[in-house]
């Protein structure tokens, strides 16, 4: 078994034959070469001859949000609903996915705008992973953007309230309503003469 770790700026390398070694038999060799960190993240390379690289990734060398790119398409200025509209491709290696909060920081540096003001909505991860695309509005106004913007988006950013009444008391009250006919349905029932 040959080892070989490079103390260098990027990430050490340990070349192993993969058919003779398993992880368990290297961990000690391992957390030898890392003595002085917190931590090692494991990444296997296969390649095509007998030899796998088994790369080991220190943990503040593993990737976070400042290793994401964004990029935009079919971006669009809508006066009418005074908001700018695009598409997000967001490309994060080594990330599961991205927050939208994150998303949010990111489109508003970018658009010099409010953070508050910033609407990403229907993210998909790509099979695989790495790759997210979705829709963001921004728009120009709080007010413009609590005018045009549906309730529960609002509400997921903390700017709307939540409905307060049940499922229950909504299904029962249409039923109630059902019963009555025209202007009745808005006023109310009128009493009864005598």
């Amino acid at each position: 078994m040959e080892c070989i770790f490079e103390f260098l700026e990027k990430p050490q390398k340990l070349i192993v034959d993969m058919k003779t070694d398993t992880l368990d038999t290297l961990e000690p060799y391992i957390r030898r070469a890392f003595s002085g960190t917190d931590g090692f993240k494991i990444q296997l390379r296969p390649k095509c001859t007998s030899e796998h690289y088994c790369e080991i990734l220190r943990n503040d060398e593993v990737a976070d949000a400042s290793s994401v790119t964004i990029r935009t398409r079919k971006f669009m200025t809508n006066r009418l609903l005074q908001r700018k509209q695009m598409v997000l491709d967001v490309i994060h290696p080594g990330l599961a996915n991205l927050s939208k909060d994150d998303v949010r920081e990111k489109i508003a540096k970018l658009f010099k705008a409010d953070k508050e003001t910033v609407f990403p909505f229907g993210f998909r991860t790509q099979f695989g992973g790495g790759r997210s695309t979705g829709f963001v509005l921004v728009y120009d106004t709080l007010e413009s953007a609590k005018k045009f913007e549906p309730k529960f988006r609002l509400v997921r950013h903390g700017i709307g309230a939540h409905g307060t009444t049940s499922r229950k008391q909504r299904k029962e009250r249409k039923n109630r309503l059902k019963k009555l006919r025209g202007t009745e349905k808005v006023k109310g029932k009128k009493p009864k003469k005598e």
